[in-house]
């Protein structure tokens, strides 16, 4: 895997000091109801060898791997990666709302400040 993203390359290719990325995110469906071995479903956030936050920015339960929406969001929260925002609200809004409250008391890696849902 190669990593286009690195400030190196982001500023070698806008000719600017700053055009930087804060933080990385990443998408992951599962394939015939598995994720393949990149996924961050199968992976710690280190794994990667990054070094800047790692968001999981779009999954559904739908296309989970065959894990319930509370699952994604575990792992998620428990494999140390800075955010989870999971898609498909109009369709799965309450499968959706389910894996946020299931995370929203957690504090093991840091407080998750949910006001209302």
């Amino acid at each position: 895997m190669v990593n286009h993203y690195k400030n190196e390359c982001l500023v070698k290719a806008g000719r600017k000091w700053r055009g930087t990325l804060d933080f990385y995110q990443f998408h992951s469906y599962s394939w015939q109801h598995k994720f393949d071995e990149v996924s961050p479903f199968k992976n710690h956030n280190h794994d990667y060898g990054l070094h800047k936050p790692i968001v999981i920015g779009e999954f559904n339960e739908e296309e989970g791997g065959g894990r319930t929406i509370n699952q994604l969001f575990d792992h998620a929260y428990k494999n140390g990666y800075s955010g989870a925002w999971s898609w498909d609200l109009v369709k799965h809004g309450q499968d959706q709302r389910a894996g946020i409250l299931r995370i929203k008391d957690y504090h093991g890696n840091g407080k998750i400040n949910i006001a209302a849902i």
